[in-house]
């Protein structure tokens, strides 16, 4: 939210399953499922070119939205992961409008191989994001090399900073 303006400038992009049976399932339920069958791909590929491409908030002449996409451990391993996401923006999907979310963890199980396809993706116009930040075990001096533009410090971190009396030290308010 562009709170001066009283704008939206940015939305997530979430898979969400709503069983007939189950009623809302949550993601942590099933998307290990989807992973491990190789159906997360597709999901992923098609969140990422139908609903995020059709998703424009706001009325005429409105400045489109930001939408944040994540992106799902199997789906960074993809050989063709970049190529994948360079047809959806041949698709019609303005890569200006894209971030990109990949977590620490992930960007760390092969760093080497992560950096190569993190700057094909920014040649293509594309932000990415660390997610889930302070999870992992991330060094800084990878932290430094990574072409990322936003650090999402994680939620579990961020409550400890504020649910306490003291801070740590590592915190000021």
């Amino acid at each position: 939210m562009d709170l001066q303006n009283r704008g939206i400038v940015g939305v997530e992009a979430l898979i969400r399953w709503q069983s007939p049976e189950l009623g809302l399932v949550p993601p942590m339920k099933f998307i290990p499922l989807l992973e491990e069958t190789g159906s997360s791909c597709r999901s992923g590929h098609g969140s990422a070119t139908g609903r995020v491409g059709s998703s424009r908030l706001g009325g005429a002449g409105a400045q489109a939205a930001r939408v944040a996409v994540n992106v799902s451990p199997i789906q960074l391993r993809q050989r063709d992961f970049v190529r994948d996401v360079e047809q959806a923006i041949m698709e019609g999907i303005a890569p200006v409008a894209i971030d990109l979310e990949i977590t620490e963890s992930l960007i760390m199980q092969d760093i080497h191989a992560t950096i190569e396809k993190l700057i094909l993706l920014r040649k293509l116009g594309l932000q990415v994001a660390i997610d889930d930040f302070g999870t992992g075990y991330s060094s800084l001096s990878y932290l430094a090399r990574l072409p990322v533009e936003t650090l999402k410090i994680d939620r579990s971190f961020v409550i400890t900073m504020i649910g306490t009396r003291k801070p740590p030290p590592l915190c000021t308010r």
